[in-house]
């Protein structure tokens, strides 16, 4: 009997897991004070990049960050520590909590997916980028300041 079990999951296709893991509670995001400030890796912080600060996860993984009150995602890069407020697990940038839609109440619950690092990720960060470029050209006034709406 055990060697049949052995034999059958050795046989049994196995599934490659696309996430190292979950996590779930509170996120809060980064206030336009901090535009400038120098995070955890050596990066300037910029509110209109998609960037994440967390305790745990470890600096430069892609993460996936779900919003539980209204089912919006969205893909970051973690590139500081933090949050250092309460029970909070990260804190987005100000561009994420905008597409994640939590800035009005500040916090909101989340699901975090540790994505691994492929091609793929890579791709949605160069697609990010492009996505913030065109929005800032989209919200530039005439004067050179930003508008944001």
């Amino acid at each position: 009997m055990r060697t049949i079990l052995t034999l059958l999951l050795l046989l049994s296709p196995l599934k490659a897991v696309a996430h190292s893991y979950t996590q779930k509670g509170v996120a809060s995001y980064y206030s336009h004070y901090e535009d400038g400030r120098e995070t955890a890796e050596g990066q300037r912080y910029s509110p209109y990049r998609y960037t994440a600060a967390s305790k745990t996860i470890k600096l430069g993984t892609t993460i996936k960050v779900v919003n539980l009150r209204n089912g919006r995602s969205v893909y970051l890069l973690v590139n500081d520590r933090g949050p250092y407020v309460g029970r909070r697990i990260l804190d987005v940038s100000w561009i994420a909590a905008r597409r994640l839609g939590m800035l009005r109440n500040g916090t909101t619950q989340v699901y975090i997916y540790d994505i691994k690092k492929y091609a793929k990720a890579r791709r949605v960060h160069e697609d990010t980028r492009l996505r913030q470029h065109k929005w800032l050209e989209k919200h530039r006034r005439h004067d050179g300041r930003f508008s944001p709406t």
